[in-house]
């Protein structure tokens, strides 16, 4: 993105603490140049402490993965990571270039702060007039191009098999459409393959990141064009996928919440709370990708801790045990009962010595 940004700049998704912006370009022209997206922090108590932690994490997990060793590499290379270009805080003259002579309403960003990264592209338009007609609420008889449209990634719930009700009218949105195991079978879809880019990317989480994995996000998506592979992060490049969904991978996303791991029992009694807490995009216990979804996590996280000492070899059975233990007690009521106070929104939890 550079100067002149203004031209067709819109939000294109909102959350509790941030705004995300792009500019509205011809899919033609996104597929053709490098884009990206501007997440911007919402104004509330400590300005910057969410936007500074997001970016902190997300160049830690890339620099993790243009240090680590093969075992590693191979573990994260099936799925992408946004490239992280920079931060912007109030006044930074980096808003000029990414505003250009912008100003009356979208002046007001100048003062805010912010992280520029690269975005990820929608589903093409065929793929997302399939969704609608299969899954849509029936309010539109026809395909319309439209913000809720175009920008259409999709969130894989391999921990949930069918969807809660049919959507109201004028509900449905294909911006962040959630797609249910039950759909995921209906679409021919790769669940187990799915699974195993989960479990390999939550691997390398805990135990090269060392981080909790809380509130991260995996979309299906298109992959990087090819002329805009990063050759200088050795991890980029994701297995790729085929379907009804197109050419498509799977996309990590979103680490403003994550939060350092300790490796110890309580550790796992967090990045477990952690798990269930978070959308059902992890397999559960009594579904039948859970087996898959654990051999792979265990095989995985074995390789990277390959050298530690015992105990900690055997932290990833435990954390294995503990998901267990929350499912089969009651999962997300019982969680919700032991929670304790969050004093800023990122997810905090009871008892770990980090969180105090």
């Amino acid at each position: 993105m550079a100067s002149g940004m203004e031209s067709g700049l819109k939000v294109i998704g909102e959350g509790s603490t941030r705004s995300v912006w792009s500019q509205e370009v011809p899919e033609h022209v996104e597929k053709a140049s490098p884009t990206r997206v501007i997440k911007v922090e919402r104004p509330g108590p400590s300005p910057g402490k969410k936007t500074r932690h997001e970016y902190w994490t997300h160049r830690q997990i890339l620099g993790t993965l243009a240090r680590e060793n093969a075992i590693q590499l191979h573990a994260v290379r099936r799925v992408e990571i946004p490239i992280l270009h920079t931060m912007l805080e109030p006044g930074s003259p980096d808003w000029n270039t990414v505003l250009g002579a912008v100003s009356g309403f979208f002046g007001h960003l100048r003062n805010t702060y912010a992280i520029l990264v690269e975005k990820v592209l929608p589903l093409p338009q065929d793929v997302r007039m399939m969704l609608t007609g299969r899954y849509g609420d029936g309010s539109h008889p026809g395909y319309e191009v439209t913000p809720g449209t175009q920008h259409c990634m999709v969130r894989p719930y391999l921990g949930r098999y069918s969807p809660p009700a049919q959507p109201a009218p004028g509900q449905f949105s294909l911006q962040n459409m959630p797609l249910y195991l039950s759909q995921i079978d209906e679409l021919r879809l790769p669940a187990f393959q799915y699974a195993e880019a989960m479990a390999d990317a939550l691997a390398f989480l805990y135990w090269s990141v060392k981080t909790d994995a809380n509130n991260v996000e995996f979309v299906l998506a298109p992959p990087r064009p090819l002329r805009q592979q990063p050759g200088h992060f050795p991890g980029f490049g994701a297995v790729y996928f085929t379907g009804s969904l197109g050419l498509h991978c799977m996309w990590l996303i979103d680490f403003d919440r994550c939060q350092p791991l300790d490796w110890d029992e309580l550790g796992m009694v967090h990045a477990a709370a952690c798990f269930y807490r978070n959308d059902p995009y992890f397999p559960r216990p009594d579904g039948r990708v859970w087996g898959h979804f654990k051999s792979r996590f265990l095989q995985t996280s074995g390789g990277i801790l390959a050298g530690q000492s015992e105990y900690i070899r055997g932290l990833p059975e435990l954390l294995m045990d503990h998901i267990g233990y929350i499912h089969s007690d009651g999962g997300l009521g019982l969680l919700e009962s032991r929670r304790g106070p969050e004093d800023d929104d990122t997810g905090k939890w009871f008892g770990s010595s980090y969180l105090k």
